[in-house]
């Protein structure tokens, strides 16, 4: 699925949260985000189109023109980058936004939704880190997050 069709998804569902129990302003907050990120992303298509089969030259002499004295390329960095942060924190406000609406039917069931949310995190940094044990550690094994043959035999 790609990410587009994905934040469209996701401007689709805060539809409901007008229709529920949920915060207005996290609401508009993250409809805003979101329709920023989208936004930004069209743009930044529509801008570079013409660049879409540039030879390296080509992209080497648009580079040359866009770099600042002062700043370098940090501009053109700021703009490539704002649609996915965009996406992240329009995510991020969403999750809230839904966590204030279970906080509000079931306190104790968004209790348990949040520590599995949490331990959802840690599992995925325990599985895509390589030296998992050095920079962050438990301090409880759990079994079943083992990383077997990724360790040195010695």
């Amino acid at each position: 699925m790609r990410p587009s069709s994905i934040l469209i998804i996701i401007l689709r569902m805060h539809v409901l949260c007008f229709f529920a129990a949920a915060s207005v302003v996290l609401g508009a907050m993250s409809f805003a985000l979101s329709g920023a990120s989208f936004l930004s992303s069209v743009l930044l298509l529509h801008r570079y189109k013409q660049l879409r089969y540039a030879t390296s030259s080509e992209a080497y002499e648009h580079l040359a023109n866009l770099e600042s004295a002062k700043f370098g390329l940090q501009f053109v960095a700021l703009a490539f980058c704002l649609p996915v942060t965009l996406y992240w924190w329009g995510l991020a406000v969403f999750v809230v936004n839904c966590i204030y609406v279970l906080v509000q039917f079931d306190g104790q069931l968004a209790l348990w939704l949040g520590a599995f949310f949490i331990f959802g995190i840690l599992a995925f940094h325990r599985i895509t880190s390589k030296a998992f044990p050095s920079s962050f550690s438990l301090p409880f094994r759990v079994p079943f997050f083992t990383r077997r043959g990724l360790e040195s035999p010695v």
